[in-house]
């Protein structure tokens, strides 16, 4: 949990240190991606500048599955 609140703390401060994603179901949505160890942060920059953190998956898992639930209009 340290290296994800260290991860976190990073975005914050650099919300665009990472391109957006180019996986399907997360590009769309303006998603970007964070390796922690063996997960994936996933989270958004907003236009005024907010983060939103949506999900802490396992690499195991396919975010671009997860994506379909999580209700996420695309951003433009």
């Amino acid at each position: 949990m340290e290296e994800v609140d260290r991860a976190k703390e990073l975005i914050a401060e650099v919300p665009f240190v990472h391109s957006v994603s180019n996986k399907a179901g997360l590009r769309e949505r303006g998603c970007r991606e964070h390796l922690v160890g063996g997960y994936e942060l996933i989270y958004r920059v907003e236009a005024e500048g907010t983060v939103l953190f949506l999900r802490l998956l396992h690499q195991s898992q396919l975010a671009s599955r997860q994506v379909i639930d999580w209700g996420l209009g695309a951003v433009g």
